[in-house]
């Protein structure tokens, strides 16, 4: 009889246990859809907002300001090579100090050999229109 008690006692608490770890995951797993949900809400309305902008562009752009406003309209972000840094020229100065050539000096730094020979010609230059004291 004691054990039965005993046995009822654990079924009872066994049952409370897991009714508890139900509730708190049907309630976390419903606070997950709810942001899935509005995730897709969200996602849902930029869709159609970029649909929009894209069947209001026209097919081809006639101007470089139309292709201007196109590119600002998509949001496209276009990355363009601004140059050389100046400690790619410095390498290059110091590694011609040395006597190295052009075409050694653009294979080391992995640049084009015009860059090159374009950046010893600019400091050739610069050297001879310096004033000398």
């Amino acid at each position: 009889m004691l054990v039965a008690v005993g046995l009822a006692g654990f079924l009872a608490l066994l049952a409370v246990v897991l009714a508890g770890l139900s509730a708190f995951l049907l309630k976390r797993l419903s606070g997950r859809v709810m942001a899935l949900e509005r995730q897709s809400r969200t996602l849902a309305n930029e869709s159609r907002s970029l649909h929009q902008k894209l069947d209001a562009l026209p097919a081809e752009p006639e101007t470089p300001l139309a292709l201007a406003a196109l590119n600002t309209a998509v949001n496209t972000s276009v990355t363009i090579d601004t140059g050389m840094n100046l400690s790619k020229r410095v390498q290059i100065l110091r590694l011609s100090r040395r006597g190295e050539s052009s075409a050694h000096i653009a294979s080391l730094l992995n640049i084009p050999l015009a860059q090159v020979e374009l950046v010893l010609k600019l400091q050739k230059h610069m050297g001879e229109a310096a004033p000398r004291p």
